[in-house]
């Protein structure tokens, strides 16, 4: 992320999961968002874990963490935002995703 930029929105849709030092990568959202900004994640539910059957490894090595809303609650600091959306949801895959959209305060 550019350090001179700074944005109205930021997204990160089925990424956090990837990143293996999710804290760091919070922090430099954080730092390229305009005051008042937004801010929209969209992660796996850790509660797939225990919807899938055992042979499904769409949750495998390629995911560093699995987040209940608890878990990315803390890791994005949520008392920092004014929050719009947050809620469990169940894709037409049948997936079971946590999505936020909060507006920093």
């Amino acid at each position: 992320i550019p350090k001179s930029k700074k944005y109205d929105l930021v997204t990160c849709n089925k990424v956090i999961e990837h990143i293996e030092n999710p804290n760091s990568f919070v922090k430099e959202i954080k730092n390229a968002s305009k005051k008042n900004g937004y801010l929209y994640i969209e992660v796996p539910d850790i509660n797939n874990l225990f919807l899938k059957k055992t042979s499904d490894n769409s949750l495998g090595p390629l995911h560093y963490n699995l987040y209940s809303k608890n878990g990315l609650s803390k890791l994005i600091n949520i008392k920092d935002f004014n929050v719009l959306f947050f809620e469990t949801i169940i894709e037409p895959s049948s997936k079971v995703s946590l999505i936020f959209l909060g507006k920093y305060k």
